[in-house]
């Protein structure tokens, strides 16, 4: 039988859970994306998933991250399988 797999998500929004958390910063950046997948990486994670919305589903008028950086990230890591999923 096989070890089981762990992932994380990207937060593409930029923000993990809560919204408006003062130590949950809105940081929906490319930077902020690779130093958590590198991380995750560190601590044996084997896979992340990269969502895509259309439009920022909490604010239209915010930042957030699109499924090609799923490309960028690719470079970023060497252990960790990129899932891309796009939501219309």
């Amino acid at each position: 039988m096989s070890e089981p797999r762990y992932g994380i998500w990207i937060p593409v929004y930029g923000n993990y859970g809560v919204i408006n958390h003062p130590l949950e910063p809105r940081d929906a950046s490319y930077s902020r994306a690779k130093n958590l997948i590198q991380l995750a990486q560190r601590c044996g994670f084997t896979t992340t998933l990269i969502v895509q919305h259309m439009i920022n589903r909490r604010n239209q008028e915010l930042d957030q991250l699109e499924t090609w950086t799923a490309a960028a990230l690719a470079q970023a890591t060497n252990s960790i399988e990129i899932i891309a999923a796009v939501k219309p």
